[in-house]
């Protein structure tokens, strides 16, 4: 709690124990077993992927090409693309998905006049307010009446953050990667799996090779301020421009505007982005802080996807996942220390 307002401080900071290892040898025997797991659950169905263009959902997609050469079913790929908050660069990467595995991914695009009247009377979406979910759930729901007994792919990686392990972590004790309506194909995937599957097929979304750890909505509110140094485009920057000054103008007008611009500070309440405001300033007076330089926190979400030692990984079980998120301080043993401590 800062000048009476509760700061959720402790889930910014939360993050996951990385585990530097992969959970299958080799691609195509993963995938036949994946295939034994899930036959059942999704032979002569509608599968269902809602594209992002994500690293995940990327593997998912050449995943579920992949399980087609073992089950019968018909693949769905839909990408629901935000007007004027959606990134042009990654819409680029979705046609080069489409051509490069040779696959139709349907774009759904909510109704540009209804979703500008939302930004103009409610400003870009914030946290605690993130009104832009509607608009991508939605038209993935309309798509899905539709189709005749249908499954929905789920993207989720248990060990991508805390929410998704507490959230998943039953499913992977059980290793029940399928429900009556999702399927959870990369659930118990690491992070060397994911990067390895996608340079397999040259699938690396050119967004994180630009410093950005995940994909989303140029405006997005859960992005940090580093995200948005990195500058992604818009369809229409001067539209977007009117929307946070006139925000500004209506709700934020007793924080100085040079400020509330530099700290991105649309993305939270009025009461929230003061009090963080007046926090960071008593962070700023105090000497034991630490600053990480732009070119240095790039350099380290970039390096995951050019490390040439991924595959030399040793190779885990989903016990002893499970056994490694239960220690207190995670640890794995390396077949090479000195090779992988390069990473």
């Amino acid at each position: 709690m800062w000048m009476g307002v509760r700061i959720p401080i402790i889930s910014w900071t939360k993050s996951m124990p990385y585990i530097h290892a992969r959970t299958f040898a080799d691609f195509e025997s993963y995938v036949e077993e994946l295939a034994k797991i899930l036959k059942s659950s999704i032979e002569s169905r509608n599968v269902v992927l809602g594209f992002s263009g994500g690293k995940d959902s990327t593997a998912l997609l050449i995943i579920l090409l992949e399980l087609q050469k073992y089950v019968s079913f018909k693949l769905h790929v839909v990408y629901v693309k935000l007007p004027f908050i959606d990134s042009p660069e990654n819409i680029k990467f979705i046609d080069k998905v489409s051509k490069t595995l040779n696959i139709d991914i349907e774009i759904l695009v909510p109704k540009r006049r209804d979703f500008r009247s939302m930004l103009q009377w409610r400003g870009l979406p914030k946290w605690g307010d993130r009104w832009c979910t509607y608009y991508k759930v939605k038209p993935m729901r309309d798509y899905m009446k539709k189709l005749d007994n249908p499954i929905e792919a789920i993207g989720d990686r248990v060990l991508e953050s805390p929410k998704r392990l507490s959230k998943w972590v039953r499913i992977l004790e059980q290793m029940k990667l399928a429900t009556e309506r999702r399927l959870m194909p990369i659930l118990t995937l690491t992070l060397p799996d994911i990067v390895l599957i996608l340079r397999s097929r040259n699938l690396v979304n050119p967004l994180y090779l630009k410093g950005l750890p995940r994909i989303s909505c140029t405006y997005c509110p859960f992005k940090t301020l580093y995200e948005f140094s990195l500058n992604e485009e818009v369809e229409d920057p001067g539209f977007i421009d009117e929307i946070i000054r006139r925000d500004y103008r209506k709700r934020y007008h007793e924080i100085p505007f040079d400020e509330f611009e530099e700290h991105e500070l649309w993305r939270f309440s009025p009461e929230l982005s003061k009090a963080l405001l007046k926090l960071k300033h008593e962070v700023l007076k105090r000497e034991e802080y630490q600053v990480l330089r732009l070119n240095s926190v790039s350099r380290i979400y970039t390096s995951i996807w050019s490390s040439q030692t991924l595959s030399n990984l040793p190779v885990v079980s989903t016990q002893q996942v499970l056994k490694i998120l239960k220690q207190d301080k995670p640890t794995i043993p390396l077949i090479n220390p000195e090779q992988n401590g390069q990473n």
